[in-house]
């Protein structure tokens, strides 16, 4: 799955994930749970050959709500391993008291593979829904898990709003809004 592979050096996302033998089968469910959540829910762009993909929610879809998450529970531990689901839980409990309150539109996932980085596709797929955002006069919220990022969000009007540690070891988190137009 290309957002598996997409996302195999995001710092966040490691922070996460479990990294013994069953990784890429971890990486490969918790892309695919995304995947069928935000395709009912929401808007999928995919780019060339399926090389890349962003997941986009509505105003009023971001959340997929206690119950959800209560039965992702099974998953969240063959995905992350049971010790650490209590951090994973505690963080997205952060990731959703700071999240903006205001009708937006929410990326919720945008990834490319590595061997087609510098490309476009990623600036392609951000740009598909931005123009969704705009035709709407909607702002645009997303959190950066990797630094390297930061300068395609920023070219594309999104502006930092806070700098997160989700927990003891974690990597920076980066929530980012791009105002309505």
């Amino acid at each position: 799955m290309a957002l598996a592979r997409a996302f195999d050096a995001d710092p966040v996302l490691n922070w996460v994930i479990r990294k013994d033998t069953l990784r890429k089968r971890a990486m490969r469910e918790f892309f695919a749970v995304n995947l069928a959540y935000y395709t009912r829910h929401a808007l999928v762009f995919a780019a060339d050959g399926c090389d890349g993909a962003a997941l986009w929610a509505p105003p009023g879809k971001w959340d997929m709500g206690g119950l959800r998450e209560t039965l992702l529970l099974p998953a969240m531990v063959r995905v992350m391993g049971a010790a650490r689901v209590p951090i994973a839980m505690r963080s997205m409990a952060r990731m959703k008291a700071a999240h903006p309150r205001e009708p937006h539109y929410y990326l919720a996932i945008v990834g490319v593979v590595p061997e087609r980085h510098g490309q476009g596709l990623g600036a392609a797929l951000l740009q598909a829904g931005l123009v969704k955002c705009d035709a709407l006069h909607l702002a645009a919220y997303l959190e950066c898990s990797n630094p390297a990022n930061l300068g395609l969000y920023s070219r594309h009007g999104f502006e930092v709003l806070e700098e997160m540690v989700l927990g003891r070891g974690a990597p920076p988190l980066f929530r980012m809004l791009r105002a309505a137009r």
